[in-house]
């Protein structure tokens, strides 16, 4: 068995990822784990394990609590078993802190070797170097190679691995009378105060030891993770029960409690929450602590509520949600299996969710004489719930990085196109935050009412009623308003959501919106014509994308610079591509945004016909499956304006975090993100000869751009939905390897680049073939002659 401990956002196929449970972290939003535990507390079988890694996790102990682990460590690993650490390299951020560097760069290098310190685990408490892994692992019974190396980008941070074998096993007195000696090492003179300063030392260290707990049992979906299952004590058959874990506040729980339902359900189980999360009082930096909410609710009667301080995992497998998105693991799961996650979709509970509906519209509270009254109100009219979040996405600073507030733009823009479709709309504004709403010009000269606190009910059950009864919603990134909106809605009910709902565009969240909602940009940059010129066309090609087109010209429409314009490209779409863009852009009416219908599947075709339309002096294209970053035209535009001769810009591509799969087995093309000039757009001429294939490779050729911003600008989803154009089966091995040198390029692996055309270099190639190698070598020759020279900066 393989461990990967303290991983973080990274899941490594063949190990059992364990990491903090996610209300630890403060902006993480992916989650690599298959098991939460604090690593510092597991304790294995003797000889059981295979290997062990850490990266970046073991400077955060103690001296005394780092050579405890070690001790647990040699002990749990088999004979030639591995352990693989990897830290900040003290000696080599020392070099740098004493250097000629930008004062930029050593704060870098600074928060790098003590940590990050949000949190109360983000504190590195120890150094490491070579010399000093291979001189305390060479005496706890390991055989030590180590390595050092540096960011190839600023700040150019320091680091050291140390890949260490177990030679022989140690007996514990033998493996604490070595670590005594290590810490003795640390004193600093021979005189009592120090002599006890290490007593003290010793005694933690014995302390430390004796925390250990047993590993937490992984669902056994994998050999590697059924034998995990053996680190444990024995467990039992158990009850058939579906256990879910209650974190967050009521509308995360009511998506909790729904699809533990529908799991529950489809298995025949009994379903329980467990409440030992939300009851846990212990400290934590930068958290709002949460009550059971759920009792306002008329849940079913066979459910139970475990309050308990035994673990309520305890015989059950533990299905951790990784990440945002649909999580297909969840289709196979049964009884036996506690669910650890916020299960944020309407997909989880599609088939109960009638029975849903029936439990979140029985409140165990009902309306006093004054919300009944308002409650007549808004059903007397054409009521639209507009529903504000503040609170702790403003205060908190962990809750605001990682979702952030919806800018009053959105709710004018959201009040415009309502008031387009419902003259007569009255606006009811909830809020957590009344007063802010009072002073706030939200709605214009509508009319509205603003329902203060004096209606919210015990812990704003009566507040969530009334929001339900409207006809209409326009919502904040908030789950509360979620369910307001989705139980109270009609047919005829407009809804508007905010996109992107978290801060973070890699975080996917499209499984989360019912596709009648319209989605509008929650944070709009200046109206286009506003600010000077270049104007810069956003060329956005959708093939049967309509589901994501709100999302990905909402990323365009919150762009921090007003010139531009949208033109959208149906590529051979059999879907409703051209209704949502006419409908976004009535939604969006101070912005430019068009639709082409290309006739063809082609990207050459397709990129030819949205030219045609387009009136941009610089040209960006994009797919609808994209995403944005809000300062790309801005970073892009400024970045060519200031060099003189600079003809294209590029940026940074990440991958969108789906759900239910692992995004390192996609095997498809990375799109490229740069910003032409429109001369030179039109001489890349993709469609010259009418050819899907040479239109990409001249497009991805022409990424090697004059300037590259090192920053993301353009999020993809990595995979072969909607409108991206996978690798095909009847794709030549030769096409497939310049495809992939066309990647390596758009992301400055000129040397990654160069070898995938020596692969595909061959003496039978066509004659079009050997001119797209051709093109390949010589932009790789004008961006490597550029990054030497200076001339060019990249």
């Amino acid at each position: 068995m393989r461990l990967h401990l303290g991983c973080g956002e990274k899941h490594f196929d063949g190990y059992v990822n364990v990491d903090y449970p996610p209300s630890e972290h403060t902006c993480q939003t992916v989650i690599g784990a298959d098991v939460f535990a604090d690593v510092t507390k597991l304790r294995m079988q003797p000889r059981s394990v295979d290997e062990i890694r850490l990266h970046h996790v073991f400077e955060h102990f103690k001296r005394s609590d780092a050579l405890g682990m070690l001790i647990i460590w040699h002990e749990a690993l088999k004979v030639g078993g591995r352990l693989h650490l990897e830290t900040p390299d003290v000696l080599g951020c020392a070099q740098q802190l004493v250097s000629d560097a930008p004062f930029g760069i050593k704060q870098a290098v600074i928060r790098h070797c003590f940590g990050s310190q949000e949190a109360g685990w983000a504190i590195h408490y120890d150094g490491w170097s070579e010399e000093k892994y291979r001189h305390v692992l060479s005496r706890l019974g390991f055989s030590v190679e180590t390595k050092t190396w540096r960011w190839a980008r600023p700040p150019y941070l320091a680091n050291v691995e140390a890949m260490a074998v177990k030679v022989t096993d140690m007996g514990r007195d033998e493996l604490l009378a070595a670590a005594d000696a290590l810490l003795r090492e640390y004193i600093v003179a021979e005189v009592p105060s120090e002599l006890g300063m290490w007593d003290v030392w010793r005694r933690d260290m014995r302390a430390f030891l004796a925390t250990a707990l047993p590993v937490p049992q992984p669902p056994a979906s994998t050999p590697e993770k059924a034998h995990a299952a053996t680190l444990t004590e024995p467990c039992g058959s158990g009850p058939r029960k579906v256990v879910v874990k209650l974190q967050g506040g009521m509308g995360n729980q009511m998506f909790q409690y729904a699809a533990g339902l529908a799991l529950a359900r489809r298995s025949g189980a009994k379903l329980a929450l467990d409440l030992s999360f939300l009851l846990d009082r212990t400290p934590r930096a930068n958290f709002t602590y949460r009550d059971f909410d759920l009792d306002l609710f008329s849940l079913d009667r066979d459910c139970e509520i475990l309050k308990g301080s035994a673990p309520a995992s305890a015989n059950l497998s533990i299905l951790l949600e990784r990440q945002y998105g649909f999580d297909s693991r969840f289709a196979s799961a049964g009884a036996g299996v506690y669910l650890d996650g916020y299960w944020q979709s309407p997909r989880y509970f599609a088939e109960v969710i009638s029975e849903v509906r029936r439990t979140f519209t029985r409140f165990t509270r009902p309306l006093d004489a004054l919300q009944t009254e308002l409650a007549d109100r808004i059903a007397s009219c054409s009521s639209v719930c507009l529903n504000v979040r503040r609170a702790d996405y403003v205060t908190n600073p962990a809750a605001n990085a990682c979702h952030g507030v919806c800018t009053e733009s959105y709710f004018h823009s959201a009040v415009r196109h309502i008031r387009s479709q419902i003259p007569d709309a009255h606006f009811f504004i909830f809020s957590d935050d009344v007063e802010w709403c009072r002073k706030a010009d939200l709605v214009g000269d509508a009319p509205r009412t603003i329902v203060s606190h004096a209606y919210a009910g015990e812990r704003f059950s009566s507040y969530l009623q009334l929001m339900m009864g409207c006809r209409h919603f326009i919502i904040p990134n908030s789950s509360f308003a979620w369910w307001a909106a989705f139980l109270g809605a009609g047919p005829q009910s407009i809804v508007i959501a905010p996109t992107p709902w978290f801060n973070d565009l890699a975080t996917e969240y499209m499984d989360l919106m019912p596709a009648e909602w319209t989605l509008l940009s929650r944070n709009q940059g200046p109206s286009t014509g506003t600010g000077q010129p270049p104007l810069v066309s956003v060329l956005m090609l959708s093939h049967d994308g309509a589901r994501f087109l709100p999302e990905a010209i909402g990323s365009v429409m919150s762009q921090t610079m007003g010139n531009l314009e949208v033109v959208v490209v149906a590529a051979g779409s059999t879907d409703k591509s051209g209704e949502v863009v006419t409908h976004l852009a009535a939604c969006y009416p101070e912005r430019n945004i068009k639709f082409v219908a290309a006739g063809t599947s082609q990207l050459a075709g397709c990129w030819n016909a949205g030219m045609a339309t387009a009136r941009g002096d610089y040209i960006l294209a994009m797919r609808a499956t994209d995403r944005l970053a809000p300062r790309a035209l801005e970073q892009g535009t400024t970045a060519l304006l200031k060099r003189k001769g600079c003809t294209s810009a590029s940026g940074n591509t990440t991958p969108v975090q789906t759900g239910g799969g692992d995004r390192s087995r996609w095997q498809g093309s990375v799109p490229p993100c740069v910003l032409l000039r429109r001369d030179v757009a039109l001489q890349t001429g993709a469609g010259r000869d009418g050819s899907e294939w040479n239109g990409w490779m001249n497009w991805a050729s022409g990424s090697s751009a004059d300037v590259h911003v090192s920053e993301t600008w353009l999020y993809y989803r990595p995979s072969p939905e909607g409108s991206d154009a996978p690798v095909t089966e009847s794709e030549t091995e030769l096409r497939r390897e310049l495809r992939l040198a066309a990647d390596a390029l758009a992301k400055q692996d000129y040397a990654g680049a160069i070898q995938r055309i020596q692969r595909a270099v061959r003496p039978a190639m066509t004659p079009e073939d050997l001119g797209l190698a051709k093109s390949l070598l010589a932009s790789i020759a004008k961006a490597r002659a550029s990054a030497t020279t200076g001339a060019v900066p990249r």
